[in-house]
């Protein structure tokens, strides 16, 4: 591993991973933090209008039949702001090299180094992977401080917590795979960006119909998001291995594919 190339990436990815960093921070301890007022206002009793029933199935992935605990934490978890921060860091983070370097004419800069584009690729991608766990850790601190700040007693367990992360961390690492793999072949981040960010939408789409429309519930098993349910994996008091199993497995066939495009591409500056 090249310790130039380390410390560049490193120090390109510094201001994104710090602003989503602590963005999912404060996000998680402001909701932990109001989750015992939450509670004493929601009940058993808001699940019986079907309306409420679909928002939440919808958004949690799940069918909802009790309010508790698991509710609560899964609701931080899959919430829309965490998600479009995770999801902004993992295709932000992967789109930078090569389709940002080609896009402003530093790609024969980059290359011109006394590097193999092999390295140039594990170098970014090691970083990726370390700034998306420390963004993950960051998240479990911040809901574990505020459960702990708010006095919460029945929340979820630590296991539990670091269950979800765990499952988290897998996803960031899907969609950086998916979205290197777009970067590769592409001239303009622009480009690079677009697809990753469609089949996202895509996929949250598909997660959030599936609950309660039978089509797209045949089709879930196509959404990335589809391995990221944080209630079930609650409620259920499992470690989700195999979820984790099918995210890493995904991440890894992305990855390998995006190095070979990357290795054996004519790249240019644009």
């Amino acid at each position: 591993m090249n310790l130039g190339l380390l410390h560049r990436a490193a120090r390109e990815a510094l201001g994104l991973t710090m602003l989503c960093g602590l963005g999912i921070f404060l996000f998680q301890l402001l909701f932990a933090l109001l989750t015992p007022v939450l509670a004493q206002d929601f009940s058993d009793q808001f699940l019986k209008t079907r309306m409420s029933r679909f928002f939440l199935s919808a958004m949690l992935g799940a069918e909802i039949d009790s309010a508790g605990p698991s509710l609560f934490a899964a609701i931080a978890w899959t919430h829309p702001v965490q998600l479009t921060l995770i999801f902004w860091h993992a295709i932000a983070s992967a789109t930078r090299v090569p389709a940002a370097e080609v896009e402003r004419g530093t790609i024969d800069l980059l290359l011109g180094w006394p590097v193999s584009r092999w390295q140039v690729f594990a170098a970014e991608l090691a970083v990726f992977a370390l700034s998306s766990a420390l963004i993950v850790l960051v998240a479990l601190g911040g809901s574990r401080l505020g459960l702990w700040l708010s006095g919460a007693s029945d929340g979820p367990g630590l296991s539990s917590a670091c269950a979800i992360a765990l499952n988290l961390y897998a996803l960031c690492l899907a969609l950086g795979g998916l979205a290197w793999l777009c970067s590769a072949g592409a001239e303009r981040r622009g480009r690079a960006i677009a697809t990753p960010v469609v089949l996202v939408l895509v996929s949250m789409l598909i997660n959030f119909l599936a609950p309660v429309w039978e089509p797209a519930k045949s089709l879930s098993f196509l959404s990335v998001l589809h391995y990221y349910q944080p209630f079930a994996s609650f409620a259920r008091g499992a470690w989700p291995f195999g979820e984790v199993a099918v995210l890493l497995a995904f991440a890894v066939v992305t990855s390998a594919l995006a190095a070979l495009w990357f290795q054996r591409r004519d790249l240019r500056a644009g």
